[in-house]
């Protein structure tokens, strides 16, 4: 039950198991005494969004359309958190399309840049009565019937709301006290209750967070928790397939990217769990493949600095700029559709069938040297090294150090970052965590600097093709611009990382991680694991 008070009306509400969503014979129960008026029965549907990984969701929140009307809506406690009228004819997508507004602010905290799309329907009908008492007062009870679209079958949680005025609020007591808790269903707010049953329904799934981390049993062996890891990773990569091809938004191809790239750190770090011979081919297809999707990647992170990009520039300046931003767009397409022809093609779909058979029978590949070892010792030693490495690779940055320079650190960092979150389980939160927080840092500012670094490139071999003529003079001023404030923000960049870093490096954030390492490391001497299977 839940109970809102306004200035001058109270307002209760119930959600009602399936089972017991009878209208009559909740009337019969609850208005003894009351003269029952049947004000309208209204019919509507009603639209669930949430992005493409269900980030909403799993965030605690649902985006409601009825109507015109977009609700965003807390799952905890069913509170309204923001509302908009759409008038427009298609469906909102983009937060882009709302900016300013107080749900733009909502959804950017919720979901950066991604856009929602229509996850769910639902129908819903909704019954009203005034119920009046012998001394005038007024109680509305409205009853909210919820069923998926073409499946009248299937029973749904109901809603029930009693409201009234404060004068009314004896009567009001009176009719929710006469409700008797076998009719109710309490878990959580109400439209968590209700969305739960409906996805739960019509077959869709919650989608696991990409950075979730995974749990292995206490006597997991090396090769059981790579093949999860691997397996985990092919479902994102398979599930991001349709979203890069719908072309939904960015971070589609930006998940399908890390999927690919985790599972070659996995495979490369791991190295020793299966045989050579069995896993290069796809070694060398993963890399291929991530290959390809580069330089798209870097038109969609070029795209979202638009706005940025031209608020540098004077009036006269911008439509240099506009022109370069179409022309980024048409090769973006490009880029995109052979993406596409790619994914849709019978060799990606061998690769990726291959690749799934591969895992399942993964098992029973025979033993190596180190694939029966339990996770923690091996992956110790793994992660030691690791860490090493993005140590001494930072250390050699110097503040006049070339791009590549940088860019060997960020290597470093994604595959020590992928590997803490492969085994955090594993490891002890404390000391983990704060490596972790630290290390988003890093590579945040090498992330920001990569990408600088590619557009200063993108944006001079322009001004290099310049044309002769009238506009050239004025083009070569506008990118001249661009180059000198992009310089400066990368020149920034350089400084948050030599910054970030020295926290990384500092004894409070590693010491603690590396004593644990130290201690936990494999020692051939202890494994009795692989020497008995071999027996």
């Amino acid at each position: 039950m839940a109970m809102d008070t306004k200035k001058n009306t109270r307002e209760v509400r119930f959600l009602l198991a399936p089972e017991r969503t009878d209208i009559a014979g909740i009337l019969a129960l609850i208005a003894a005494g009351f003269t029952v008026n049947k004000a309208c029965v209204e019919c509507e549907q009603q639209t669930i969004f949430d992005s493409y990984d269900r980030r909403l969701l799993n965030k605690g929140f649902i985006l409601v359309k009825c109507g015109r009307i977009y609700n965003l809506v807390s799952l905890a406690d069913d509170s309204l958190q923001s509302s908009i009228v759409w008038d427009k004819k298609q469906e909102l997508k983009r937060r882009d399309d709302i900016l300013k507004t107080e749900l733009s602010k909502k959804l950017s905290q919720a979901l950066g840049n991604r856009a929602v799309v229509p996850l769910l329907a639902l129908d819903v009908r909704n019954s009203s009565f005034a119920l009046a008492s012998k001394t005038s007062q007024t109680v509305a009870l409205t009853f909210s019937e919820y069923s998926l679209p073409g499946r009248p079958d299937v029973a749904l949680p109901a809603i029930l709301r009693l409201q009234s005025s404060q004068a009314g609020k004896k009567q009001l007591k009176a009719m929710c006290s006469s409700i008797g808790a076998d009719i109710l269903r309490e878990t959580g707010g109400m439209w968590h209750s209700l969305i739960n049953a409906a996805l739960r329904n019509a077959g869709i799934e919650f989608i696991p967070s990409e950075t979730a981390y995974h749990k292995f049993l206490p006597d997991a062996t090396i090769k059981s928790a790579t093949i999860a890891i691997l397996k985990s990773q092919l479902d994102i990569l398979r599930y991001n397939e349709k979203g890069v091809i719908g072309d939904i938004d960015s971070e589609c191809l930006h998940d399908f990217r890390v999927a690919m790239r985790k599972m070659r750190v996995a495979l490369s770090e791991l190295k020793e769990v299966f045989p050579e011979d069995k896993i290069a081919p796809f070694m060398h297809k993963f890399d291929e493949l991530g290959t390809i999707t580069n330089q798209l990647r870097d038109y969609d992170v070029f795209m979202e600095k638009k706005e940025h990009l031209l608020k540098i520039l004077s009036q006269g300046m911008r439509p240099a700029l506009l022109n370069f931003f179409k022309t980024c767009q048409q090769r973006r397409r490009r880029q995109y559709l052979s993406l596409v022809a790619i994914i849709n093609s019978k060799k990606y779909s061998s690769t990726i069938t291959a690749w799934e058979k591969f895992l399942t029978s993964a098992e029973k590949i025979p033993a190596t040297e180190k694939s029966e070892i339990h996770v923690l010792p091996e992956v110790s030693g793994i992660i030691l090294k690791r860490l090493d490495k993005v140590i001494d690779k930072g250390l050699a940055v110097k503040a006049d150090s070339p791009d590549q320079a940088l860019h060997k650190v960020r290597i470093q960092c994604k595959k020590l970052r992928y590997l803490l979150d492969f085994f955090c389980s594993e490891l002890p939160g404390g000391k983990v965590s704060r490596v972790i927080k630290d290390l988003k840092k890093i590579q945040a500012a090498l992330g920001d600097f990569n990408d600088l670094s590619v557009q200063i490139r993108n944006i001079e071999d322009r001004l290099q093709k310049l044309a002769p003529g009238r506009t050239a003079i004025g083009n070569a001023a506008a990118f001249g611009a661009i180059i000198v404030a992009l310089s400066k923000e990368k020149a920034t960049t350089h400084s948050l990382f030599q910054k970030a870093f020295s926290k990384f490096n500092s004894k409070e954030t590693i010491t603690p991680l590396k004593s644990f390492l130290t201690k936990h490391i494999y020692k051939p001497a202890q494994n009795n694991l692989y020497n008995t299977a071999q027996a």
